[in-house]
């Protein structure tokens, strides 16, 4: 997959490819090239007044398509299609006629669009047109609205010089047609409307008497040259009045390109007079495709509007009701397994998200790194409500899977600090979103928690970052102000239902997903309820006896 563009420094590459937004960016889809153009940008803003008027421009289409019927929608999505790029950029220089032409076509379909939206909507979103002086004089040509020649009412001098040239046009096929017949009664040469024939040496060879041109009323002339060994190409030659009706209309052709160069000028003018009109017209029609796109995505994907609210430095907020985490969902969905959406609320600047491996707890940070990013990027999302505030930074500190980096001499453990420093300058200097999956998890166990709890210290004391860990490291100090959380992990009901089944090993991997509980609760701290990874691997046949010598050094017996 090619590197993303630029996100405005908003978003991290990191925590893009770790939020998967990738995924669904695919459908987002505006239709003319400038939408297309800010797509690309895969901008994520932090500003939040500029993203709630995305948000509204959003409602705004979704109130319409709502309400307008589907022909007109097509016509839109049409007429949208059909936008050209226009020669914004010309330095002053001369606009070529497929510029011109690229202007004319513009402008059709925009005005075709305006008169299939509301004033509401032409207001909102400054769609006007005021170019009425240029436009005709593109169309005064005659021709349909999206084609452009210089035709002859653009200059008086135009239609004689063209008439003439067809007159010429007319006399030298008159004359070729006459050669070609003194050709063929003469010679039994049946030229056909071909530039020359290939005929034998010995046959070439008796045209070579005739002159080196003829005279109107005298026999025809050719031109003989060598092909091969074997044949000669022959052509016939034109007569001194050709010649000099050639000479007339290239003189012709000439005065044409100099009127038409005059009009070129002219019309060239007048595209650069107009060009700042032109730029606005570009921005407007941006801002409507992009939330016409926004508005098909929300109602495809049946996605709400994020509310933005201030938060406090000490506590920047955050509440997901309803999530559905799109990759995942659709992955879920291919594999017929069940999907349970994400509900979570955080009032603290720091949350630890504990977890056995196969229990969720990374797609819970993905999928709330996912949510942060399409709102700060202007899009509803897929929950039934999302609540955040805007982030200056929004960052990820983790392994991604399937991206290799270059080593520079680095451990996995150096890289994992190097990441962290990065994200830490990030936080400091503002507000920042963080996501930090098995943070020191290339470390001994004792050394990640020590590093973790200050981490998560730290971190608590930036004014208005959000900082997200997930963890299996269970010693990790309980810090006033952190938030500290669980997945609940594996239905051990199920499990010991699970224990006493025969099925195949593909079988059982399957309905552990099934038992597993993708839902976060609060971890009250103490001891745990069991380990999920040793219940995981007695379901996957590992031998009783290790098993239970597990569970015994484990601390706990008997849940299974």
């Amino acid at each position: 997959m090619p590197e993303p563009q630029a996100r405005r420094g908003v978003c991290t590459t990191e925590a893009w490819s770790f939020g998967r937004l990738e995924e669904f960016w695919t459908l987002f889809e505006p239709l003319t090239p400038y939408g297309k153009d800010e797509r690309d940008r895969r901008a994520v803003l932090g500003e939040a007044a500029s993203i709630e008027a995305l948000y509204d421009e959003t409602e705004a289409l979704l109130a319409f398509m709502g309400e307008a019927d589907g022909a007109c929608l097509d016509r839109i999505s049409y007429h949208l299609r059909r936008i050209p790029r226009l020669p914004l950029e010309t330095s002053g220089e001369a606009i070529e006629l497929v510029e011109l032409f690229q202007v004319k076509k513009f402008f059709a379909n925009f005005k075709s669009l305006l008169a299939l939206l509301p004033d509401r909507l032409k207001d909102r979103f400054h769609l006007v047109f005021g170019s009425e002086d240029l436009a005709a004089r593109l169309d005064s040509g005659g021709c349909d609205p999206e084609t452009f020649f210089l035709a002859d009412a653009f200059h008086p001098g135009l239609p004689p010089v063209r008439s003439a040239i067809r007159d010429a046009d007319a006399a030298l096929a008159a004359a070729a047609r006459e050669a070609e017949s003194r050709a063929r009664l003469e010679r039994g040469l049946d030229f056909a409307g071909r530039e020359f024939l290939v005929l034998p040496h010995e046959e070439a060879r008796l045209l070579l008497g005739t002159r080196d041109s003829a005279s109107v009323g005298e026999s025809q002339a050719f031109a003989v040259e060598a092909y091969d060994g074997r044949s000669c190409i022959v052509r016939i030659l034109p007569s001194e009045a050709v010649l000099l009706l050639e000479e007339e209309r290239e003189a012709l052709r000439d005065r044409e390109r100099a009127l038409e160069a005059e009009v070129l000028a002219t019309l060239s003018a007048e595209v650069i007079a107009e060009l700042p009109a032109l730029a606005s017209y570009v921005d407007s029609l941006c801002r409507f495709d992009l939330a016409r796109a926004r508005a098909v995505l929300a109602m495809d994907q049946g996605l709400t509007r994020p509310r933005l609210g201030p938060g406090t430095a000490a506590a920047p907020g955050l509440e997901l009701k309803g999530g559905r985490f799109l990759p995942c969902a659709w992955e879920c969905s291919r594999l017929s397994l069940a999907y349970a959406p994400l509900d979570l609320g955080l009032e603290e600047g720091a949350a630890v998200l504990f977890g056995s491996n196969m229990g969720g707890k990374t797609v819970a940070l993905q999928s709330l790194v996912f949510f942060q990013v399409l709102a700060q990027a202007g899009f509803h999302v897929p929950a039934a409500s999302y609540s955040t505030r805007v982030y200056s930074c929004i960052a990820y500190v983790g392994e991604l899977k399937g991206e290799g980096r270059p080593s520079e001499g680095l451990s996995g453990f150096g890289f994992e600090i190097r990441a962290f420093v990065e994200a830490w300058n990030r936080a400091r200097d503002g507000g920042a979103f963080l996501a930090l999956d098995e943070f020191a998890r290339t470390t001994s166990s004792r050394e990640a928690e020590a590093l973790l709890s200050a981490a998560i210290a730290g971190l608590l004391s930036l004014e208005g970052t959000m900082s997200l860990f997930s963890t299996h490291f269970r010693g990790v100090e309980r810090i006033p102000g952190v938030r500290y959380l669980r997945m609940r992990g594996l239905d051990r009901r199920l499990a010991c239902e699970g224990l006493l089944s025969r099925e195949e090993v593909g079988e059982r991997i399957r309905r552990i997903n099934g038992m597993m509980r993708y839902e976060i609760a609060d971890d009250p701290g103490g001891s745990a309820e069991g380990s999920d990874a040793i219940a995981i691997s007695a379901l996957l046949g590992l031998d009783a006896s290790i098993v239970e010598a597990a569970e015994s050094r484990y601390g706990n017996c008997g849940d299974l």
